[in-house]
């Protein structure tokens, strides 16, 4: 079972080298540029107006165009030449305030040449509305699948505002790859692995600015709104490098990297991966409503993929003997943004009983013998990742429960779903528990919980820590500081929730049962019991968004299913510090909970399967 030195020192490189893109958000340098390799040409060196000459202004020194749309007509521009393969690109520099509706583009197309059969590959930008950013939709089309609306969109939005300045967005194509950068940044490679998934004929590079309203923002819900025209797009810095349709045999197509070598350096793969984990919010690749029949290049697995799994096996075994924290390789939590109070939250009770800092970056709630306090969301969801750093209360808490959760019980009562993150309160000397519970369909109100408890591998009253809760349609994952501590999968309709929900956050008397089974009460000499709220996380499809909204997955890549690292800590977690899990309750009833009878099973095999790694 030796490894040789050298394979060893790899997998340190390559974990070195990963983990310098987690920490941040600016983008990693890809080491090769080449916005400022190739030259740029003037506009009429390289293209013509192809409609809308009305709503385009080129500069008088050609090295700009600008575009607008109004409510009579749009503009765009083709190139002069079609090409078999090259790098193209141009600096562009998009409207601000209301865009919904409108798409601003640069892309490669043969849909004069060959209508209703034409290849293309797409940059686009989608219009937004004030205070959401743009997307920008990467896609390929291939004989005609356009008109078949049968799409490769992978989403992106980006780590700067595209409204304020230039930003160079390029596409480069050769036989063998479709590269996509941003500011040289490479954002996605379509990879050539069939003649009938990729575009060989000769292509046109094309602008234009147009009302796509029927689809273009959350998918046709905004529609372009001309009390603000014109709708501007302008460009600049034109680089246009490839080989013409009818070029000798010996021009050679330009490469994604240095020197003439195909496919990305490993800093160009390392900046990928960085956008790809931060800033990417759709792939059609990992769309399971999609028909994977019309998608064949899906359904290979390339090997470094493979390989990244082995790579996450070695790193990670070595965490689980002892109880030092393991890694679990993916940090939502520096991910994600953070929203303020009032964006995200209203006060639901006890508005006496609660503080908001002037920033609104946190919120104090407390309980006494008067009245506890809450707060819910202002919208519902119906999948997202939910989060919040919270500080607890010191000494004797008995009977108090500190809450973050998520909720439908004002829109169904007495037939409600809940998921919750409980802290059940405590007396001197003994732990908090957490407790983790899933209601569906009013189970509640029938005492039917699926209660998993644990207690905390630091005390969660010397300082906040992230708690979270992932909702998507295949399962549910709590986390605790990024680390996973239960997993609850969709087996069934009948015991998962799939209706909308709102998250809560509370501090209530609960001295019936919260501790010890109701033997500790509140004790309101200790009054006030406070509890506090901070970094907020919400990001999640809301009730009524569009169909395109893409649940939040609980690892990186956009994969639903948890990474080995993942697996390994939550597995720690479930070793060293779970008190209480309803499935190994005998003495509950299990016709009850028909989710159990597979459960024990599947961990079973886990556990083999994790122990084997160790040994």
């Amino acid at each position: 079972m030796a490894l040789p030195l050298s394979f060893l020192l790899v997998i340190v490189l390559e974990l070195m080298c990963s983990s310098t893109i987690i920490n941040g958000q600016r983008p990693p340098s890809p080491g090769y540029y080449p916005t400022s390799v190739f030259p740029s040409s003037s506009f009429y060196q390289s293209f013509t107006n192809l409609w809308g000459p009305q709503h385009q202004s080129v500069s008088p020194d050609q090295s700009s165009v600008t575009i607008w749309l109004d409510r009579s007509s749009g503009s765009g521009f083709k190139s002069r030449q079609a090409y078999l393969s090259g790098y193209f690109g141009a600096a562009i520099k998009l409207q601000p305030g209301y865009t919904a509706g409108v798409i601003t583009s640069f892309y490669l197309s043969n849909g004069d040449q060959y209508p209703g059969q034409h290849d293309e590959v797409d940059i686009e930008f989608l219009g937004t509305i004030p205070g959401r950013p743009y997307t920008l939709q990467t896609n390929v089309y291939i004989h005609g699948t356009a008109e078949r609306n049968i799409g490769r969109e992978v989403q992106f939005q980006l780590w700067f505002d595209p409204t304020a300045d230039f930003h160079n967005y390029a596409i480069l194509w050769n036989p063998r790859e479709i590269v996509f950068f941003v500011d040289d940044v490479p954002i996605r490679i379509y990879a050539n692995k069939s003649p009938d998934t990729f575009p060989m004929r000769p292509m046109w590079v094309y602008a234009s600015i147009w009302d796509a309203s029927s689809w273009a923002t959350e998918n046709g819900k905004y529609k372009a709104d001309y009390s603000y025209q014109p709708f501007v797009g302008k460009y600049s810095r034109f680089i246009v490098r490839g080989c013409p349709a009818y070029s000798s045999q010996y021009c050679q197509p330009v490469s994604a990297a240095p020197g003439g070598a195909f496919g990305l350096t490993t800093m160009q793969s390392q900046a990928m991966q960085w956008a790809q984990r931060f800033h990417m919010v759709y792939d059609y690749c990992k769309d399971w409503a999609r028909n994977r029949a019309l998608y064949p290049e899906k359904m290979a697995v390339p090997f470094a993929f493979l390989l990244l799994i082995v790579l996450e096996l070695m790193s990670s075994s070595m965490h689980i003997n002892g109880q030092r924290v393991p890694s679990a390789g993916y940090y939502p939590t520096s991910l994600l943004p953070s929203s303020t109070f009032y964006q995200s939250f209203r006060t639901l009770w006890g508005p006496q009983h609660q503080y908001i800092s002037p920033d609104q970056s946190s919120v104090t709630l407390w309980l006494d013998r008067s009245t506890g306090s809450g707060f819910k969301s202002i919208n519902a969801y119906r999948s997202g990742y939910f989060g919040a750093a919270i500080k607890l209360h010191p000494g004797y808490t008995a009977g108090v429960i500190t809450s973050f959760y998520l909720s439908n019980a004002d829109q169904y009562p007495g037939q409600h779903d809940e998921v919750d993150i409980e802290f059940l309160g405590t007396i001197p000397g003994e732990p908090y528990t957490l407790q983790t519970n899933v209601y569906i369909h009013g189970t509640e109100e029938k005492g039917i919980g699926r209660e998993v408890k644990f207690h905390l591998w630091f005390d969660p009253t010397a300082d906040f820590h992230n708690y979270a809760i992932l909702w998507n349609p295949r399962e549910i994952v709590f986390f605790v500081d990024d680390i996973p501590i239960r997993i609850y999968t969709r087996k069934s309709p009948n015991t998962f929730p799939l209706r909308p929900m709102w998250v809560y956050a509370s501090i209530w008397d609960a001295s019936a049962w919260a501790t010890d089974n109701g033997k500790y009460k509140a004790d309101y000499r200790y009054q006030p019991f406070v509890a506090k709220y901070t970094r907020f996380i919400m990001r999640g499809c809301p009730a009524y968004s569009s169909q395109y909204c893409q649940s939040v997955p609980a690892a990186p890549g956009g994969t639903f299913w948890l990474t080995l690292m993942q697996r390994l800590a939550l597995h720690w977690a479930q070793r060293y510090y779970m008190v209480y899990d309803y499935c190994k309750d005998s003495s509950r009833n299990r016709s009850l909970y028909p989710e159990c009878w597979m459960t024990s099973n599947r961990a079973s095999i886990r556990e083999r399967e994790i122990q084997s790694i160790n040994h």
